[in-house]
């Protein structure tokens, strides 16, 4: 009985080290493992924003402070930048940004966005919902101009 005993142990220890190693294998394999992607869906938790979030940076905005409300369905997500970016450039990145998030998210319905500058100042602002992801931006239109006519986009000069 003690020698079965012991064999078990011995087993599900080496059973416990081969399943340590898979992870490290799919990411020498694979290079990054992503939880969000817009060809598969996936639901927004408190604990995959990061990864969300990470997946989805901006070039010229750091993130200021994020909030998800799942009671809502909201995610709220304050920027902040050196400078003072166009509004062609924020529009632009923004609707890639939110894009981003309908696309690859089940359960955001809304987005609110805020940029500071780094003194504290708003810049622009943005709310859109989901309809984002179903009403596409014609080839020609500026995202900007997307943003105001179907959203609310304020940029401040």
């Amino acid at each position: 009985m003690f020698r079965s005993l012991a064999n078990s142990f011995v087993f599900a220890v080496l059973i416990a080290v081969v399943l340590s190693f898979l992870p490290n294998v799919q990411l020498l394999h694979d290079g990054d493992v992503t939880v969000f992607q817009p060809d598969n869906p996936t639901a927004l938790t408190e604990e995959s924003l990061v990864d969300l979030l990470s997946l989805n940076k901006l070039e010229k905005f750091d993130y200021r402070h994020v909030e998800w409300i799942a009671a809502q369905s909201t995610l709220e997500v304050e920027f902040v930048t050196n400078g003072h970016p166009e509004k062609g450039y924020v529009g632009d990145e923004w609707y890639r940004f939110a894009s981003n998030v309908f696309q690859s998210t089940t359960n955001v319905e809304n987005l609110i966005c805020h940029l500071y500058d780094s003194q504290g100042n708003l810049l622009a602002e943005l709310e859109v919902d989901d309809r984002l992801s179903e009403r596409e931006k014609s080839q020609g239109t500026r995202a900007e101009d997307y943003l105001e006519e179907h959203f609310h986009f304020r940029f401040q000069n």
